[in-house]
This record gives C-alpha cells, sequence and structure tokens, in this order.
C-alpha cells in the first residue's frame, strides 16, 4: 500500500534535527574511522539495553521521516500491469 506524504517540506525541516538527535548517542566517535574500527568506537557508546532501546526509538523516527521525504522527492513511476490472461 503506497501513502500520501502532504508535509513534505515539514518532514525536509525535521529531518536534520532527528540526524542529530541519533548522533547525540555517539559522542567523541571519529565518523571518519570506518569498518571493524568505527562498528565498535560507536557500539561502545551503546553499553546496555536501556541506551541501545533508547537509540532504536529515535532512530526508527528518523527511518520513517527519511523514507517519507525519498519516497517523495523520487519521481512515481506507473504501476506495473499484469499481462492480459
Amino acid at each position: 500500500m503506497q501513502q500520501v506524504v502532504s508535509n513534505i517540506d515539514e518532514l525536509r525541516q525535521v529531518l536534520p534535527v532527528q540526524v542529530q538527535k541519533c548522533l547525540a548517542f555517539f559522542p567523541g566517535v571519529d565518523r571518519s574511522v570506518g569498518g571493524y574500527e568505527g562498528l565498535m568506537a560507536a557500539q561502545e557508546r551503546l553499553p546496555n539495553n536501556d541506551v541501545r532501546d533508547k537509540f532504536a526509538a529515535v532512530y526508527s523516527v528518523l527511518g520513517t521521516i527519511w523514507e517519507g521525504t525519498i519516497a517523495r522527492s523520487r519521481p512515481q513511476s506507473p504501476p506495473e500491469r499484469l499481462p492480459a490472461g
């Protein structure tokens, strides 16, 4: 099912705010470090289930906003038609 996003401008305004909320869980992590080393540095900032759950909730909101903004900014392709049977 496809949903219509009517408040795209509002979503675009709150997207950077929500990204910052997610990044706040990782103070001091050098984001230029990738791979296993970068992942381990980030995971150290989520030391227990309570903090992980809080991050997951904030990240879930970010994902919803991201999907809303990306879905609206992509050109809509027509639905595929099934061959006549």
